[in-house]
C-alpha cells in the first residue's frame, strides 16, 4: 500500500508541474514576442504595444491555466500529506 501512495505523489507531482509549465511557457514566449513586436513598430504606435504587452497577462487562456496549476499544485500536496501519513503514523514526530 505504500508504494502505491508513492507512486501516486510521483504522478501528482507531475499533474502539478505540467500546467506550471504551460503557463509558464504561454506567459513568457507570448509576453516576450509581444514585447519584441512593440520593439519594432514606429515610435507613435510603441504606446499601444506596451499596453498590450501589459494586459497580455490577464487574458483569460493565462488565468484558466494560473487556476489549473494552482489547483494541480493543492493536489499534489495533499496526496504528499498522505504518502506521508501512511509511511510514518501519528506520533511519529513526538516519539524520542
Amino acid at each position: 500500500m505504500g508504494r502505491s501512495l508513492l507512486d501516486a505523489h510521483a504522478g501528482s507531482n507531475l499533474a502539478g508541474a505540467c500546467p506550471y509549465a504551460a503557463w509558464e511557457f504561454v506567459l513568457g514566449v507570448g509576453t516576450g514576442i509581444l514585447a519584441e513586436e512593440s520593439n519594432a513598430l514606429p515610435t507613435a504606435q510603441q504606446a499601444v504595444g506596451a499596453a498590450l504587452v501589459d494586459s497580455y497577462g490577464e487574458h483569460g487562456l493565462i488565468d484558466v491555466l494560473a487556476q489549473v496549476d494552482s489547483v494541480g499544485w493543492a493536489v499534489a500536496m495533499i496526496v504528499a500529506a498522505v504518502a506521508l501519513r501512511h509511511t510514518h503514523p501519528p506520533g511519529w514526530a513526538a516519539s524520542s
